[in-house]
């Protein structure tokens, strides 16, 4: 399909460029670092707390501990019920916490890859070398499909960083739940992520100056976390809100909640596929 291998062509170029800039490796040993010491972090509060409930082993013992742990996990999950307290509560804390830092982590890390993919071109003006090449629309979706390979590259490496520690580290750590449970987790986080990419690709085109653009979708997407955070029906309107109901046992409501970040991510791709073909490049 000419269509398809254009667009290959053009996410290949895009991905050699950010290695090139060296960006992208920068990103992925800090994303990499990062999971590291989160990853040893919870190690050691996984089993700080083992030998804590272990020590306290008389009846109703580590009960604060335990009452500690629902109450942050209740306050992450916010809105959560609780069949989903006790389904977060059921699993390997470092695997539930590590996908809760990849989910409101995501949006900032892409936004530190992203947040040029389109001004800087337009910027150099090499953007209409590119024109002669390719459609816009298959401009639109090479680019797309750069980052969002990128990024699902990093997060598998930050994934297996995670497990091996985990699994080194601590003894009972179940290896095959776990390794299911990161698998899935990572493809939830492709489907925000995807969302993300949308919306930093829309504020690439509409703004060309790249600082500026990059400033202004971190601002958006803290905004948008902050309005997930009230109770009016505004947080519907807001692609922060629905990765909430990704903690959910319920594989209808994280299905729901998966096709509305789809949607959305759908908006910003015809925002900005309105904005590439009706400005003058």
């Amino acid at each position: 399909m000419p269509g398809l291998d254009q667009v290959v062509t053009v996410a290949g170029f895009e991905i050699n460029t950010m290695f090139r800039t060296r960006r992208a490796l920068a990103v992925t040993l800090l994303y990499v670092l990062i999971t590291l010491g989160v990853a040893a972090l919870l190690a050691w509060l996984s089993i700080k707390i083992g030998a804590l409930n272990l020590l306290n082993s008389t009846p109703g013992s580590g009960a604060k501990t335990a009452s500690d742990m629902k109450h942050l996990l209740t306050t992450l999950a916010h809105g959560s019920n609780a069949g989903t307290i006790r389904h977060i509560l059921g699993q390997p804390m470092v695997v539930i916490v590590f996908f809760t830092f990849e989910l409101f982590f995501t949006p900032y890390l892409l936004v530190m890859v992203s947040f040029d993919m389109f001004n800087a071109d337009v910027r150099s003006k090499f953007i209409r070398f590119q024109l002669l090449r390719a459609s816009r629309g298959t401009m639109l979706a090479g680019k797309m499909l750069a980052h969002f390979a990128l990024f699902m590259l990093v997060s598998a490496m930050a994934n297996l960083v995670l497990f091996g520690y985990a699994w080194a580290k601590l003894p009972s750590f179940p290896v095959l739940r776990a390794a299911s449970l990161l698998l899935g987790y990572w493809a939830i986080t492709g489907v925000e992520a995807l969302c993300y990419l949308a919306l930093i690709a829309l504020v690439s085109l509409l703004i060309d100056q790249g600082m500026l653009s990059m400033i202004v979708v971190t601002i958006v997407i803290y905004v948008f976390g902050l309005l997930a955070l009230t109770s009016s029906f505004v947080h519907f309107l807001t692609p922060s809100w629905y990765r909430f109901g990704l903690f959910s046992p319920d594989a209808m409501v994280v299905t729901t909640h998966l096709l509305a970040l789809i949607g959305f991510a759908a908006v910003f791709l015809a925002a900005g596929w309105w904005r590439l073909h009706t400005r003058d490049l």
